[in-house]
C-alpha cells in the first residue's frame, strides 16, 4: 500500500492511494489506483501494471501520468 497526498500552500488538493491486488508473475503485479480530488468531491479509481523492480517513484509517476490523461476533457 502506498499513499502520496498533493498539497498546495499547505491546503491538501488530492490524494493518491496505491494498492498491489495481485501479483502477475514474479515480479509484476496490478495495482488499484485511487486519486481523490478534494475541492470536486472527485474519485478515480482504476488499475496498473509495474513491475516491482522499477522502483516506486516509477509507479507514481506511471499514476500521475494515469490520472493526467484520464482528466482531460473529452472533445466533442
Amino acid at each position: 500500500m502506498m499513499s502520496v497526498e498533493i498539497k498546495v500552500n499547505g491546503a491538501l488538493i488530492g490524494h493518491l492511494y496505491l494498492h498491489n491486488e495481485a501479483t502477475i508473475d514474479a515480479d509484476l503485479c496490478r495495482y488499484v489506483v485511487e486519486y481523490a480530488i478534494i475541492g470536486e468531491g472527485k474519485v478515480m479509481t482504476g488499475h496498473l501494471l509495474h513491475r516491482r523492480d522499477d522502483g516506486a517513484e516509477v509507479l507514481v509517476k506511471k499514476a500521475f501520468q494515469w490520472i493526467v490523461n484520464k482528466s482531460k476533457p473529452v472533445k466533442e
